[in-house]
């Protein structure tokens, strides 16, 4: 995990031709750290919170369009983001606010 973390601040910080690949490679090893991350607060941590398992799922839901959209930059040499190409993180945004609102909204209890 601190392997992906410290190449992803590299990555993001280093000056180069292609600051679009560099900066959505970062991206991916960040999405992997937190994918690491997670599991390792499940192991280490049994009683916390459901809220990690959510991250790591909405982790997982982002490293399929950053990879594409990683390999996309890499091979096409005008690339460049557009709108229509962040719907893919979709998933990932609705994974995220649906775990949000029901993580951090009080329940009620049936007794």
């Amino acid at each position: 995990m601190g392997h992906s973390l410290f190449l992803a601040v590299f990555f993001w910080t280093s000056p180069s031709k292609r600051p679009l690949s560099n900066r959505l490679l970062a991206l991916l090893l960040l999405a992997l750290a937190i994918r690491i991350c997670k599991s390792i607060i499940i192991v280490a941590f049994p009683e916390a919170s459901d809220f990690w398992p959510a991250l790591g799922l909405i982790g997982m839901a982002a490293i399929g369009p950053l990879l594409w959209l990683y390999l996309q930059s890499l091979l096409q040499a005008n690339f460049r983001l557009k709108v229509h190409q962040l719907l893919h993180f979709s998933l990932s945004a609705a994974l995220l606010a649906v775990s949000y609102t029901h993580l951090t909204l009080p329940t009620k209890r049936i007794v």
